[in-house]
């Protein structure tokens, strides 16, 4: 019976249904199989992430408090997504020109330091610049005047030349510049900057979402540490950028040396003769002196104690000698 059954399929549905049910399966075949191909990544992603929740969970919910601090700190660093995904990408900073930090220093003898001092200051203000710091006293018979400008770097060349020929100038005894290319030091602490600031601003909205009163204390936290570092560095970049922009030049003013009297010119001047500063020298003299005989005389005394007991028993054994020696001789008298 059972083999009869199979003419009687053949014949109702023929071999050409048969066919094409057949392809029909295989279709769905391939369907679900390319749908099972594709889907274990996000069944499995879902799975950790509930695995993870149900951990969460058991633990009671509890968050350490740098929990939400390094969740900050990563998505404030993590790749925006894309073609580029998986290279780290660094906050764009602008170009900067170039940052040279200027310095001179000049030491002048100059006929009338006054006057020198006056044009200083015009050759400052001439330049962008100021006095930042004078002083004009007298050192024995001579004026001297310290001087600190700041210029514009732009204009620290022509300062210096200016500077060089002011009226009075007898010598130049000092002549230096220097400078100090600060740009790569600019950019580094601008870039970092950018950085933290990015890491601010993944904290804050970080805290907006912050129910817990321990992740809202950690995240604030961390938001000060961040902003105290932006701070300091911002510090260092607006020193750079002032720095950069205005030079400084050191000025030394002095007087020429007095020539003595009888001088001739081209000789070294000769000192003026004092009795006071005669006097002055011979009494330094004859103390240096004495100063030394003294030292002289303590050091043996302290050197010498040692032979102060040898020298005590010698003189108590010449003393008995002598005794001994008074004592016989009128023994010997009388016996003759």
């Amino acid at each position: 019976m059972e083999r009869s059954r199979w003419p009687i399929v053949f014949s109702r549905f023929g071999v050409s249904r048969l066919a094409a049910l057949a392809a029909l399966g295989g279709l769905l075949a391939v369907a679900l199989i390319a749908c099972g191909g594709s889907a274990p990544a996000p069944t499995h992603a879902a799975s950790r992430g509930a695995a993870g929740g149900m951990a969460a969970q058991s633990s009671g919910g509890a968050v350490t408090a740098a929990a939400p601090a390094a969740r900050a700190t990563a998505a404030a660093t993590a790749p925006a997504g894309g073609a580029n995904a998986g290279q780290p990408q660094n906050p764009q900073v602008p170009d900067v020109p170039k940052m040279v930090i200027k310095n001179g220093t000049l030491s002048l003898v100059v006929r009338d330091v006054d006057s020198a001092v006056n044009q200083i200051g015009g050759i400052a203000l001439r330049h962008g610049g100021d006095v930042r710091q004078a002083t004009n006293n007298k050192s024995g018979e001579r004026r001297v005047a310290d001087l600190v400008i700041q210029v514009e770097s732009g204009q620290f060349d022509r300062a210096m030349a200016a500077l060089r020929e002011m009226d009075g100038v007898e010598d130049r005894t000092t002549d230096k510049t220097d400078s100090q290319d600060v740009s790569e030091e600019y950019v580094d602490v601008k870039a970092q900057i950018a950085t933290l600031e990015a890491t601010e601003r993944q904290l804050r909205g970080l805290l907006e979402k912050a129910t817990r009163t321990e992740d809202v204390l950690a995240v604030q936290r961390e938001i000060t540490n961040v902003r105290g570092q932006i701070d300091r560095l911002q510090g260092r970049a607006n020193f750079l950028d002032r720095r950069a922009a205005m030079s400084t030049i050191t000025i030394h003013l002095e007087t020429p040396v007095a020539a003595g009297p009888g001088a001739r010119p081209g000789e070294e001047p000769v000192a003026e003769w004092r009795l006071s500063r005669v006097a002055a020298t011979a009494w330094d003299a004859s103390l240096r002196v004495l100063q030394g005989v003294a030292t002289v005389v303590v050091s043996v005394v302290v050197f010498s104690w040692w032979l102060l007991p040898l020298a005590l028993l010698g003189w108590l054994a010449l003393r008995v000698a002598r005794r001994r020696t008074r004592g016989g001789a009128p023994t010997a008298a009388a016996g003759d």
